[in-house]
């Protein structure tokens, strides 16, 4: 079964105590990425949900990735996170 890679774009408490541990549980979804503006928050969340990869705004901004829309807080959308995630099934 192919699964879902998902991206989570800011790695505050919302996506720690929500988002990050439902994925985890979710048998059908792998977590892709992590996206945020502080470097080593986003490594150590990263490393603890086991991502494929951490991305910065430039990471974002030079399109490693493609777009789709998800939430932002105004502080991600100033700090270049203004494009919004989508990873498809392979």
């Amino acid at each position: 079964m192919n699964k879902l890679r998902i991206g989570v774009v800011g790695c505050g408490p919302i996506a720690q105590n929500a988002h990050l541990p439902a994925i985890e549980k979710a048998r059908d979804i792998r977590l892709q990425a992590i996206a945020d503006t502080d470097a080593g928050l986003r490594e150590a969340v990263a490393q603890r949900y086991h991502a494929h990869s951490a991305l910065s705004p430039e990471a974002i901004r030079t399109g490693h990735i493609k777009a789709h829309g998800l939430g932002q807080s105004k502080e991600l959308r100033r700090a270049g996170f203004g494009l919004r995630l989508r990873f498809a099934r392979k």
